[in-house]
């Protein structure tokens, strides 16, 4: 049964918990600290502490984490766990609570963990029974160091080769305005939530395809963000327009552009 819990955020007052990486150890400290007391409970009658992250590439890395608890648990009780992986995460998260002794998982989160020998996750499929350890079906890894939504000179700037379904989902919610000020954070729950409300701007496909081998090309990402009226390409790159806040979205010339267009594929999700 879970006692407390509290996002870092909520005491360092700063969105997403995003503290300076010498201040980190002593931010997660102050966290742990107020659960205790809000719980009720002292340090000591903790029974194991455990701690992981996203940024960890092996066991190694995961096992380093032990020392940010070094400042508030008992050594002897802290328990180094099997790096997981953010895709595991999400998979297992999804699996162990849906009651199935049996199922597929499939997770499309393009800023997963690193993976040892370099790259992220992007794209990962597992198979899960229940009593077994979880299986691998598919993994597909991008550059460790490629950002779609980035900044510089006060604009957000992004690859003009999109790849990835996370990756594009991404970008399309910084265009359409949906971050934190002053960053790329992007706030991707924002059009989730509002997707099951929108209506499709075309029958073509306008950010993937489905090519000969079965894989999912992204080739016509860029296109369409342009054609759309929210990015601006300027050599390799594209340089995105977001919708300034408390602008209405409007997509109507971008629809009429797009409406005599029409494709023999089978439509999909845009």
């Amino acid at each position: 049964m879970i006692r407390f819990a509290l996002a870092l955020e909520r005491t360092t007052r700063v969105k997403r918990g995003t503290v300076p990486l010498h201040a980190y150890a002593a931010a997660m400290s102050d966290l742990t600290n107020e659960i205790l007391s809000v719980a009720g409970v002292g340090a000591g009658e903790i029974d194991g502490w455990i701690a992981t992250s996203t940024e960890s590439r092996d066991q190694r890395d995961e096992a380093k984490l032990l020392s940010v608890l070094g400042l508030v648990a008992p050594q002897e009780r802290c328990l180094a766990l099997p790096h997981p992986g953010h895709h595991l995460a999400h998979a297992s998260a999804a699996f162990y609570s849906s009651g199935y002794d049996e199922a597929a998982a499939l997770v499309m989160d393009s800023y997963g963990s690193r993976i040892a020998g370099g790259g992220r996750e992007r794209e990962t499929a597992f198979t899960f029974r229940t009593g077994q350890t979880p299986e691998i079906l598919l993994r597909v890894v991008r550059d460790a160091d490629r950002i779609a939504g980035y900044r510089r000179d006060g604009e957000v700037w992004t690859p003009a080769a999109l790849s990835g379904v996370g990756e594009i989902y991404r970008v399309v919610t910084l265009a359409l305005g949906f971050r934190e000020a002053g960053t790329t954070y992007d706030d991707a729950g924002k059009t989730m939530g509002l997707a099951s409300y929108g209506k499709r701007l075309s029958d073509d496909n306008m950010f993937y395809e489905l090519a000969p081998d079965g894989r999912l090309r992204f080739d016509r990402a860029a296109e369409s963000l342009v054609e759309l009226g929210v990015a601006v390409r300027e050599g390799d790159e594209l340089r995105l327009v977001p919708r300034p806040p408390g602008r209405p979205t409007s997509s109507s010339t971008s629809t009429s552009r797009r409406s005599s267009r029409r494709s023999s594929r089978r439509p999909c999700c845009t």
